[in-house]
């Protein structure tokens, strides 16, 4: 069950100071696979600089390779310290386990040349650079290395470059690089013979490296432990198990923990691990701790980024001890798919595992990993190898397919479930595939649904709930009468209410009522359900009108409430702020049927949907019942700060002290914010004035912002300003600036003149809490706007367009202009304008602001005088139009477009466009007398009358 709920998880996420760095020893945290996918999503969203990255190291957090390479190209090496350049290779050695040598050599080569071409190089570099190729087990040609050097090498550079030959069994490349160093009176230690000892295991096995042995005898050089490791390793590397075998019976010693990690590496990426049991007595000793099982882990992560997945899984069984509550083997079995290791080895690692009790739901896990980062073909492997499906595993599957080919997408997943013997449920159809659908045509839908197997009924009621959440009540009513089948769904009173509320189409929404009613008997409620939502949506005098006489068409229809719903819909009229108060009661009072039952069974709303007082008296219930009250009462008191009731908060804050709840400051900031919601500036100040004087804590940029925006509505732009200055001086440099945008909008649009809107820009731009878009510089171009100021807004305009390639309220700009006949601000615009956009959208926009000045001859002129193609962008801007439902600029469109060149935009298109207006406004009569006074027969098309008749005209005589 934990493990559906993940899946569910799924969809709701489918909307850094100068250092001394010692590089000495360091140790480089590597990612852990208890961590989430979701914090490496985190670490590549946040842009790191070069600075962050070296401090987000040297302070022990976690390091991900790919933040080196997303920051590579940053990299400015001519100004790299020395310490830094350290770092930065060691950060592509051993100590970062989730990768391929290949690819941290590959890191560490680019960065080595980078240093090189900016002839930044040191000896301790040049040591450094080997010491990670000798990790990465990649071969340096030594000639053409020491050739290259741009200073002299040392004692420690030669040693490194037999350590690099050694380990690939090259004892020739050793011998000369040794009579280098005799030539230059270097000594030889017994680090260089016991890199020579496993040089010369790998080649000749035991035999060879007796050679070595004897030459340290006579140097009087007695063979250390580490010299046995180095002859173990050759044996490994070469596969000799006999050898192995006899090495492992002469060398009885107890490895140390880095020497047995070591051996276990090498076994594991040559397929050999089998061979420990040859040396248990050598490691026995070793106790298995956490820090020691992390290691063993990381070694096994290598081997799986190695292409080494069975060795990785019989090294970790060996050594890794299950953990109550955890998954076992999870972490491994994660990091394959992040390989793309093949499935056929997963799949049967983890049912291996479910089989032993050991990770009861590992297969679900791994499904979830595949689904949330769009491993498809994995997920679909994995999906097929579970033993319960649930149509809520597919929902990542149907917005995957669903993006990328729309219908046919979401059809190919309910096919592939189909398989599976399991339909989707109506939440699926709902949410999940009827979105991604043509629903141009339903009839045709439901029948695409027949043929995928579903029937009207399971069809149906999710398709009607989509309608209804794009207000086409239209749709919902077709689905209603052609269809005999029940409708079912709980949403449906309440989607209702906001359909009366957008639309006021009465006579809709209440056969739409009824119809739900007929078919969900046992509901006896939805109709309280429906008013309930359709009173609390009333904000005007006019709206407490129109739901009297939604009231009274519930009487006529025969639609009732019960007494108890009565009730309570009268105690909610006495909190309207309207003098319908009486006139509400009595026709509330009309539709009660005192026979009808309140249905106890209906479930009551979650607290997160409950209004102030709905809390209040479940926090009632809560208590009496001796029940958890923390969550109610953190909700009632956000709700009573945003309305000001602050002694109510106060109450509150007091009632979670005495329950034992610290009143934390990121509490406390959440309060502030609801504050400033409320309009109570001098409460919110004070409480920002205690956050800031007595912690360290750090509000988030958004509440800083909005607090700053009301200081500027009461007109106290000096303290505003001092807040913003102050607040983000210190504040790491980086930020997602579109999680603020709107804030700073807001920001902007409460200055009240010119020279106050630009000075609060400069500082939002100069602490990077904004970026110069349209939407910000918006307010701008505003402010001078509403000064009528033709001069001010031309500079301002072209200032943007050349400075930062916006062009902020292009439109309204252009009509301004046009509307006091200024043609030399007009040409201004439209050449900025076409050196951001170009000619083509320079003119549509010159176009369109003609056509909504309703300046036909001027708008004529242009067009008969256009010399690029518009076409395309013409027909989005009268698209755009029908979505802002304007009629006018359309139909002045078409009259100055009259006896012009269709290669410019089809008449018909503009006709058509119009007529969607009407469609939109419900307006049958303006469009049957637009259809009938067309110029010609030849627009006046079978398809243009079809439009026309086909829009609803009893929804004009309803508003009437």
């Amino acid at each position: 069950m934990f493990y559906n709920n993940n899946f569910r998880n799924i969809l709701n996420k489918l909307l850094s100071s100068k250092q001394t760095y010692s590089v000495t020893k360091i140790s480089i945290p590597c990612r852990q696979c208890s961590k989430s996918i979701s914090h490496q999503k985190d670490v590549t969203r946040t842009k790191f600089t070069l600075k962050d990255l070296i401090h987000h190291i040297t302070m022990g957090k976690e390091f991900y390779l790919k933040q080196l390479t997303s920051i590579f190209h940053t990299i400015d090496f001519t100004k790299l310290t020395s310490d830094e350049a350290l770092l930065l290779l060691k950060c592509c050695g051993a100590d970062v386990p989730d990768s391929s040598c290949e690819t941290r050599h590959s890191i560490c080569q680019n960065l080595f040349n980078g240093l090189k071409n900016a002839n930044n190089l040191n000896i301790d570099l040049y040591n450094c650079y080997i010491r990670i190729c000798n990790e990465n087990n990649t071969h340096i040609n030594y000639n053409e290395f020491l050739s290259t050097l741009k200073c002299l090498p040392d004692q420690e550079t030669y040693k490194l470059l037999i350590e690099n030959s050694c380990q690939l069994g090259k004892a020739e490349d050793a011998f000369i690089i040794l009579d280098i160093m005799k030539k230059q009176n270097l000594p030889i230690d017994i680090e260089i013979f016991n890199n020579l000892a496993l040089a010369n295991s790998i080649h000749g096995g035991l035999k060879l490296s007796e050679i070595i042995l004897n030459i340290m005898k006579s140097a009087q050089i007695d063979p250390n432990n580490k010299t046995k490791i180095a002859i173990l390793r050759g044996l490994i590397k070469r596969g000799d198990l006999k050898d192995f075998t006899i090495a492992s019976e002469l060398y009885n010693f107890e490895f140390t923990g880095d020497e047995f990690l070591l051996l276990l590496k090498e076994l594991g990426l040559m397929g050999n691990e089998d061979w420990l049991s040859l040396i248990q007595n050598n490691f026995k000793h070793i106790l298995v701790t956490q820090e020691m099982e992390m290691k063993i882990e990381n070694v096994c992560i290598h081997l799986i980024h190695m292409q080494m997945p069975v060795s990785a899984m019989k090294i970790y069984e060996k050594f890794i001890q299950p953990i109550p509550a955890k998954l076992y083997g999870y972490k491994l079995l994660k990091e394959m798919l992040h390989c793309k290791i093949d499935t056929d080895i997963i799949i049967p690692m983890a049912q291996k595992l479910e089989k032993s009790g050991l990770s009861e739901y590992l297969l679900e896990a791994l499904t979830q990993v595949t689904l949330k980062l769009q491993y498809t073909e994995a997920a679909w492997a994995l999906i097929n190898a579970l033993n319960i499906k649930r149509p809520h595993y597919f929902w990542p599957l149907f917005i995957h397919y669903g993006n990328i080919t729309k219908e046919n997408g979401v059809f190919y997943v309910l096919n592939k479930m189909k398989q599976y013997n399991l339909k989707a449920d109506e939440e699926t159809l709902e949410n999940y595939i009827y979105p991604f659908c043509n629903l141009s045509n339903l009839r045709l839908l439901i029948q695409k649904m027949q043929n995928a197997g579903y029937s009207v009924r399971e069809a149906l009621s999710p398709l009607m709930v989509n309608a209804l959440k794009r207000n086409d009540l239209k749709e919902a009513l077709m689905l209603c009468n052609s269809y005999k089948v029940t409708i079912s769904g709980n949403t449906i009173p309440t989607l209702l209410s906001k359909c009366w509320i957008d639309t006021k189409q009465l006579l809709s929404v209440v056969n739409i009522l009824k119809k739900y009613c007929e078919c969900n008997k046992n509901c006896t409620d939805a109709v309280s359900y429906f008013l309930n939502g359709c009173l609390k949506k009333c904000k005007s005098q006019k709206d407490y009108q129109e739901f009297i006489k939604l009231v009274q068409m519930l009487k006529e229809n025969k639609l009732t409430i019960s007494l108890q719903s009565a009730g309570y819909l009268q105690h909610l009229i006495q909190s309207c702020q309207t003098n319908l108060e009486n006139s509400l009661f009595s026709s509330i009072n009309t539709i009660v049927d005192f026979n009808q039952q309140f249905n106890d069974d209906i479930q009551l709303p979650h607290p997160k949907d409950m209004d102030t007082d709905s809390l209040e008296c479940h926090l009632i219930e809560l208590e009496s019942k001796n029940m958890e009250t923390r969550g109610v009462l953190r909700k009632l008191m956000l709700q009573h700060a945003q309305k000001g009731n602050l002694q109510r908060v106060k109450e509150i804050l007091t009632k979670l002290t005495e329950l034992g709840y610290e009143i934390s400051f990121g509490m406390k900031s959440v309060i502030m914010h609801n504050l400033i919601l409320g309009g109570h500036l001098q409460e919110a100040f004070q409480l920002y004035s205690e956050i800031t004087t007595t912690s360290s804590y750090k509000l988030d940029d958004f509440k800083i912002i909005d607090l700053a925006t009301l200081l500027l509505k009461n007109n106290r732009f000096d303290e505003a300003f001092h807040i913003l200055k102050t607040s983000f001086l210190n504040r790491k440099s980086y930020r997602n600036t579109k999680l603020i945008e709107r804030n700073c909008w807001e920001l902007l649009r409460a200055c009240k003149d010119a020279d106050q809107i630009r000075k609060m820009f400069n500082l939002l731009l100069e602490n990077k809490l904004c970026k110069p878009t349209n939407v910000i510089l918006g307010p701008i171009i505003r402010c001078h706007l509403n000064s009528s100021d033709v001069k001010r807004v031309t500079e301002t305009y072209i200032e943007f367009a050349n400075k930062y390639a916006c062009t902020p309220l292009q439109l309204e700009i252009l009509k301004f202009i046009l509307n006091n006949g200024d043609s030399t601000s007009l040409q201004d615009v439209l050449q900025a304008t076409e050196q951001v956009h170009g000619i083509g959208p320079a003119r549509v926009g010159l176009i369109a602001a003609l056509a909504e000045n309703n300046q036909k001859n001027k708008l004529r002129s242009v067009l008969g005088n256009l010399t690029v193609p518009i076409k395309k962008l013409l027909e989005r801007r009268c698209e755009r139009w029908v979505k802002e439902s304007k009629l006018e600029p359309l139909l002045c469109l078409a009259e100055a477009f009259d006896g012009l060149p269709e290669l410019i935009i089809s008449r018909n298109y503009i006709y058509t466009c119009i007529v969607d207006v009407y469609r939109l406004k419900n307006d049958h009569l303006g469009a049957l007398n637009f259809y009938n006074n067309l110029p010609e027969e030849t627009y006046r098309t079978p398809s243009l009358k079809n439009k026309v008749n086909n829009i609803n005209s009893t929804s004009t005589s309803q508003n009437n």
